[in-house]
């Protein structure tokens, strides 16, 4: 089954990053890499200031400003393809590679 990645469909969204229940509803439809578990908005009291991205390895958890929660990994094309489409961050070593 292939899945297809969710075009951004206007101007404004592409100046700021996509919401996280947004990401989460493609995340739920198939409209996002298959190594995406879920992705979740920030909970200050909880100690999640930003919103964030987990990984299905459930090791990995990827900040919406680029920045690992844990242990980064390097990103796969479509991870990355994904994530900047949805205006979020790359990850330092990542961005060069892009």
């Amino acid at each position: 089954m292939e899945r297809h990645l969710v075009p951004l469909r206007n101007q404004q969204r592409e100046q700021s990053p996509s919401p996280a229940n947004q990401m989460q509803r493609q995340v739920q439809r198939g409209h996002s890499p298959r190594t995406v578990d879920r992705v979740d908005q920030a909970y200050p009291t909880r100690g999640d200031p930003q919103d964030h991205i987990h990984f299905k390895d459930g090791r990995h958890v990827l900040n919406q400003d680029g920045t690992w929660k844990h242990d980064g990994r390097s990103l796969s094309r479509e991870e990355k393809k994904w994530i900047t489409e949805n205006n979020w961050t790359l990850p330092k070593q990542d961005e060069k590679k892009k």
